[in-house]
Formats: C-alpha cells, structure tokens, sequence
C-alpha cells in the first residue's frame, strides 16, 4: 500500500505543478515545486536556428516591393515619390487630340486638406527593381503638369496631352512620370493611388471598375477617323526615404507588409526527447534596428504546413500566438519575443512533421511598415534566431512497473 500512495502523490504533485503553470505569465520563470529535484525532472534546452529563409510575394516594385498602393507623402518624418511609366501608343502617325492621365486615390491623411502634387517627366531610365530613395532617377526642372487631392477625390485626371505626343512622335524619349509634393518640407500629409496591381472590380455582366493607373489617348488616324486609345500603366512604383536596398546577403530576414514579405525559420526540437511536456516555449528574433523602419508594428507566428519552404505562398497552419505589437520607441524593441509554446508541443509530441515557424506582419496590406531579422546565418551567434524550451522529462521506471498489492 505505501509504495502505491507514494508513485500516487508524486502524480498528484506533477498534476498540480502543470495547473499552476498554466495560470502564470508569459514571462515568469517556471519553478519545480515542492523540493522535486530539477535537475532530473524539469529541463530548459536554448536552440539556434538550424536554416531560415524570406520570401515576398513578387520583387516588381523596388527591392523587393510588390503593392497596390503607390505612395506620394510628406509624413512623420519621411517622403516619398510614385513613378509611373506607360508604353502603349498610338501609332507615330496618329494626330493627338487630348491625352489625360488618370490616377485612382485611395488614401489620404494630413491636416491641411487638399494637397498640390506635381508631374514631372524622368529623364533615366527607371528600374523598379532597384528603385530606393536615393536610387532615383532623375526628373525634369519643371513639372508638366500639377493636380490638388482631397479628401472627398476619388478618382483624379491630368491633361498631358504636350508631354505624351512628344513620346508618341518621338521627338523626347519616354522615361515616364514623377509624382511628387509641390513642397516636400511643408505640411504633413500622405496620399495613396492604387497601382497597376489592383485587380479590376465586376460590377455586373457588363460593367466593371478598373482602378489601375491609365492614359486615355484621343486621337485621329489616318484615315482621318476618331479613335480612343486606353494605356495602363507597364511600371509603377513609389521611393521613401526610409527605403534602402536590400542585398540578400543570407544574413536578414525580412517580415512587412506593403511588400508583403514573411520570414520563416526551423529549429531541430529531436533533440528534446520524445514524450515530454512543454511547460514554455519562447522563440527570439534579434531585429536589425539600423535596416527595419516600423513605428508600431505587429506580427503573428504560424506553424508551416510543407517543406521545403516553396515561396510567400507556402502554406500556413493556425497562429500559435495572438499578435504581437512592437513599438520602435519601447526599449527593448531590438528584439522580438513570441511564446509559441501551443506550436512546439505536437513537434516534441511528435505528432505534427516539423516543418519550421513563419512569421507575418499582422496587416500585409496597408502599412509601410517592415522589420529585417538576423538569420541562423549570423556569425554571432547571440543574435541568430533562438528558442528556449522549458519541459518535463516523464517519469523513469519503476513507475511503470509499480506493482498492486
């Protein structure tokens, strides 16, 4: 009877320790109770990174900006221009009639109402894929055109009608456009067009919206008829000074919205041993302060579904975390902490394939927003990516062979 009662209350203890650990904080450390020796029983292994990797969901804009929105501010601190580029003409003998550019406004913030924006022509060749801030190309002295945002715009029409029959003749190359602010020193403000990536809108069977950037060309022929003629947009992109290159040296992960972009990386979690109980899992990403451009910005982790990791569109399992918001201006915001200790425990189980974490931005839609991490390839290894485990070694026999009186 009393070797049953003894394997008995140290069950009892086991059970009562699990409960009040899952009452706990995120960040209290998880303390054996009740004298049990910690050093048989309770473990903590701190694991690196064995591989990690990003992916975004196309590099057509910029170095590594793929959105619907292009983007012309004066805001918090930083501006930004949008470049546009159309290569649909008429033939060079057609006689221009009247050329308007239309731009579709999504979004715009600022206190002072409606904004001036200017067109100007580019004078090099524009390269959306190595576009950044202080990669621009060149613009014309003068603007070609100007046009005011409002809050209430919806959709905007410019006449650049001299500049593109120029192109279409010949007479000056196309280089294509430059929106930029009037004053770029002067009042905050941020306005938002929709790009060529935004997909068209069905109304009904006959009637659909198209909210892409577009030339509308009215012109004569030569057979003297009238024709119209509808150019979108072959290149759009916008250029902030918060946007900086980014060569794929191996050692960043890289985790925005706007691009969107998603990190993933895997931990070897065999080395915990089969069939113990995660008590807390906390997984660490060191951010590249000097290269990442967030105010506040959130991100969520999900267990990856395949591997090998095929792209942005690898498959994603449920979040183990609820979002986790990272302020810039909170100390300690160079590191990014996620308890996914609800995605480790079927990896220890063995119960799910261990195919790696993703990580997202929260909103991959809307935001400027993005983060660079240090990958499992940073020679220092207190930055590379880690993931503390804090677990219980099941029993050791003779608890399985306790035998009854």
């Amino acid at each position: 009877m009393h070797m049953v009662w003894r394997w008995s209350a140290i069950g009892s203890i086991l059970l009562s320790a699990l409960l009040l650990c899952q009452g706990c904080s995120k960040e209290a450390s998880f303390e054996p109770l009740f004298g049990l020796n910690p050093g048989e029983r309770f473990r903590s292994d701190t694991l690196l990174a064995e591989t990690s990797a990003w992916f975004n969901r196309g590099k057509s804009a910029g170095p590594g900006w793929s959105s619907t929105r292009m983007t012309v501010c004066n805001w918090q601190g930083y501006n930004s221009r949008g470049f546009l580029r159309f290569t649909a003409f008429p033939d060079t003998d057609a006689t221009v009639d009247r050329v308007l550019l239309y731009l579709w406004h999504t979004r715009i913030e600022g206190d002072g109402g409606e904004v001036r924006l200017d067109v100007h022509t580019l004078v090099d060749t524009l390269i959306q894929t190595e576009l950044y801030w202080n990669g621009m190309p060149g613009i014309s002295e003068e603007p070609v055109a100007s046009f005011t945002v409002a809050p209430d715009t919806e959709s905007v029409f410019v006449d650049v009608t001299e500049t593109v029959n120029s192109w279409i003749q010949q007479e000056e190359s196309n280089f294509g456009f430059a929106l930029k602010a009037r004053d770029e020193t002067g009042p905050e403000f941020l306005v938002e067009f929709a790009t060529r990536e935004v997909s068209r809108k069905t109304i009904n069977d006959s009637t659909s919206l198209d909210f892409r950037p577009a030339l509308r060309i009215a012109y004569i022929d030569t057979a003297g008829e009238n024709q119209l003629a509808v150019s979108i947009a072959s290149e759009d992109v916008f250029a902030d000074t918060l946007l900086t290159p980014f060569p794929e040296d191996g050692l960043h992960l890289l985790c925005g919205s706007g691009f969107p972009s998603r990190a993933f990386v895997r931990f070897d979690v065999l080395q915990i041993p089969e069939g113990c109980t995660v008590t807390r899992s906390i997984m660490s990403l060191a951010i590249d302060t000097l290269t990442s451009s967030f105010d506040s910005m959130g991100v969520t982790c999900h267990a990856v579904l395949e591997e090998p990791w095929e792209g942005f569109d690898t498959a994603l399992g449920a979040t183990g975390i609820e979002t986790i918001t990272i302020k810039a201006e909170d100390v300690g915001a160079d590191t990014v902490n996620m308890d996914i200790t609800a995605l480790v425990q079927p990896l220890v189980a063995r119960r799910e394939a261990n195919s790696g974490f993703a990580i997202k931005a929260s909103n991959e839609v809307f935001d400027l927003d993005f983060m660079r991490f240090w990958s499992h390839a940073q020679p220092d290894s207190g930055l590379r990516p880690r993931l503390v485990v804090d677990y219980i070694v099941p029993p050791a026999p003779p608890y399985s062979e306790v035998q009854q009186p």
